[in-house]
């Protein structure tokens, strides 16, 4: 049927088939880089460590809440880690403390380097509430041409970005043959943040709130008594609304660390900063909460309920496979690099559903953490301005090409994240499969399918499904016949993500995927956004770059045409309580085409029309995933939907190509509580 309006045929082809006609006009990502148009190279040690060598898959330590409370500690430091098929390298890596203690990582051998491993896993249910301590214990002058800045934009070295210099050439190889400019560039990567990725909670004050920059100290520890009455006192309080809401014990702690670090700080190679670059002391009254914080942060907020009477939410979190890191603008592909990352699983009646028909599904399932190891961005650490990039070897739960044990014909819950800076890995399909292993897939980003999308599998051979920040569940039942199988991540069948071996017993008797009968309750809040939801006239936001002379150079990355600012009049201003339909384009195809996923906070969101660059496709009712990470096919656009409503605040969307999102494609998004809150001020995340 044509369609005058919007000058596309519109085609009725099946999820499938509209998937498989996208494929051809995809590329994937492992195939691109911010840095040169020329084609990948996967590196050296990926053909030696191809095969697995018979490590089993790792298990994960966990943070788990109990009895409504979510109670630990994520604590940064570094140490000289081995990349797995690398060398051994200077990384900043997560530790887990609960109350019994040191939970993650597990110890290592102290006469050799310690692996290179995700974050712990945090696991909690709808309703808990989170009471988490990050401590940033990093030894900065680990990290030498990564400095922090402060509120002044000058740096002591003149450019506030990362230096990295290439003998004997005395001009910076970054950022000065790059041309990168602060603060769209590498820099302060050992402050840091969290991010809850996937989570529909508030992005302000001591929640989601990616605006915070954690400084480093390492004298610092969660067992002093300040630290502990501080910490106490803020989470036996409701979560904060303001920072004049925060106990004083708090208020005054910070004072006393920001006090200390603006008289002791190195600069120039003497102790103490010049004015322009001292942290402000915030005023205890003050309603914003301040921007910088001192060796630790407290972590407080509810995992959102889903709508009932007695309470006024519009959407709930949805029960899911989830993830945290580092976003610290200028930062982020760094931290990410070094590991900075873990899965956070949150817990409700999709999982207790799934549980009534595999008795022994937590005993058996399998948190899967895909990441890509490396020491810094490929900008800092090879002459990348030449040479092909690297596509990094996929590293999950630490290791290459791990080994899953199964019984023959059994069925197993897979719980899969992509916490890579930039690789998609030619996506997460079942086709990908040695012959004989089975596959349903039940959620996409952390979202049940409904009944409906569970009978289709439209997604099971997508290109774009596990991008860089995706999540993807599985069910995987293994072949009858004992051996080991792979999944692959091309199609060329090069590249092993992991091996699953079949040994053992059969089962008796064989189980069975869900039936529409058992299928796991699909969520009230999660039904499709409807026409006569949406407040016009909604928001087109465009994905693109521009290409230095003779692109021999890293291209500069825009969103509607400029870097990442702070300037309110780039924000994108969304009244909360609204829902609105988005058009996201991205118009890179010339000289090579890049997938950019986008990624948006806070609120996932729903697919209504796809153009993959030459089609249209209209997804209808009743078939639409939830996202909030989705590849925008080169030279076409996304058609979005999605609901701002629970929460007002500041946030950001982004490209998740984590490179460029460093780098400046990144844009703040205020959802404003009118006449209360309003946003006209500048923010700052550099």
């Amino acid at each position: 049927m044509k369609n005058a309006e919007k000058g596309f045929t519109e085609k009725e082809l099946t999820r499938r088939e509209m998937i498989g006609t996208m494929a051809l006009s995809s590329l994937a990502l492992s195939a691109l880089s911010p840095t040169t148009q020329a084609q990948p190279v996967i590196e050296a040690e990926q053909a030696a460590n191809n095969v697995s060598n018979g490590e089993g898959l790792r298990r994960i330590g966990e943070i788990k809440s109990k009895g409504g409370k979510l109670r630990g500690t994520i604590r940064v430091t570094n140490q000289v880690r081995r990349i797995p098929g690398g060398s051994d390298v200077m990384l900043r890596y997560y530790e887990g403390i609960d109350d019994s203690g040191v939970i993650w990582p597990p110890t290592s051998d102290p006469n050799s380097a310690a692996p290179y491993l995700p974050g712990p896993t945090i696991r909690a249910r709808i309703g808990d509430t989170v009471n988490l301590v990050l401590v940033n214990n990093v030894d900065p002058s680990k990290f030498p041409n990564s400095l922090d800045t402060g509120p002044g934009e000058n740096h002591a070295t003149g450019s506030g970005c990362d230096v990295v210099k290439v003998p004997p050439n005395p001009v910076a190889q970054y950022p000065d043959q790059v041309g990168d400019k602060y603060p769209n560039c590498f820099h302060a990567s050992s402050t840091t943040n969290l991010h809850f990725h996937g989570m529909h909670v508030s992005p302000r004050g001591t929640a989601d709130n990616i605006f915070l920059q954690v400084r480093a100290d390492k004298t610092i520890s969660p067992t002093d008594p300040k630290v502990r009455r501080a910490i106490y006192d803020v989470f036996a309080a409701p979560p904060p609304q303001t920072y004049a809401q925060m106990p004083a014990s708090w208020k005054n702690y910070q004072a006393s660390l920001i006090g200390n670090y603006n008289k002791t700080a190195p600069y120039n190679g003497k102790r103490g900063l010049p004015p322009d670059l001292r942290l402000p002391i915030p005023s205890p009254t003050q309603e914003n909460f301040p921007e910088w914080a001192i060796g630790v942060y407290p972590y407080n907020f509810l995992i959102t309920p889903p709508p009932v009477q007695g309470n006024s939410y519009k959407m709930g979190q949805a029960p899911g496979t989830h993830w945290y890191h580092a976003h610290k603008h200028g930062s982020t592909a760094t931290n990410l690099y070094n590991g900075l990352a873990g899965a956070f699983i949150i817990e409700g009646q999709y999982d207790d559903d799934l549980e009534k028909i595999y008795p022994d599904l937590r005993n058996t399932e399998k948190v899967l953490v895909f990441q890509e190891a490396a020491e810094a961005p490929d900008l800092e650490t090879t002459l990348a301005l030449i040479s092909p990039p690297r596509q990094k070897p996929p590293v999950v739960n630490g290791a290459q090409n791990p080994v899953i044990d199964m019984r023959p014909g059994e069925i197993q819950f897979w719980r899969f994240v992509n916490a890579g800076v930039g690789a998609g890995w030619g996506g997460l399909k079942a086709s990908l499969w040695d012959k004989g292993v089975t596959v349903k897939q039940t959620a996409q980003d952390g979202v049940q399918f409904s009944w409906q999308s569970y009978q289709e599998q439209a997604l099971l051979e997508s290109d774009d499904n596990f991008a860089s920040g995706n999540r993807v569940d599985w069910l995987v039942q293994a072949p009858a016949k004992a051996g080991d199988y792979t999944l692959f991540a091309d199609l060329n069948r090069t590249v092993k993500l992991l091996t699953l071996r079949v040994s053992g017993s059969e089962m008796n008797p064989a189980p069975q995927f869900p039936t529409q009968n058992n299928y796991p309750e699909f969520p009230d809040f999660l039904k499709d956004i409807s026409d006569s939801e949406l407040t016009p006239p909604g928001q087109t936001v465009t994905f693109d770059y521009v290409p230095n002379p003779n692109f021999k150079t890293a291209p500069t990355f825009t969103i509607d045409g400029k870097q990442f600012s702070e300037d309110p009049a780039n924000f994108i201003k969304v009244n909360v309580g609204q829902a609105q339909e988005w058009t996201v384009r991205n118009p890179t195809t010339v000289p090579f085409r890049i997938p950019h996923p986008f990624h948006i906070h806070v609120n996932p969101f729903q697919i209504v029309e796809i153009n993959d660059g030459t089609q249209t496709f209209a997804i209808p009712e009743g078939k639409r995933e939830w996202w909030d990470t989705r590849i925008i096919p080169p030279g076409g656009y996304l058609k979005i939907r999605s609901r701002f409503v629970d929460f007002w605040g500041q946030y950001v969307l982004h490209c998740h190509i984590l490179d460029h999102e460093d780098r400046g494609m990144m844009k703040v998004v205020a959802v404003e509580d009118p006449p209360a809150h309003l946003f006209t001020t500048a923010v700052h995340h550099h």
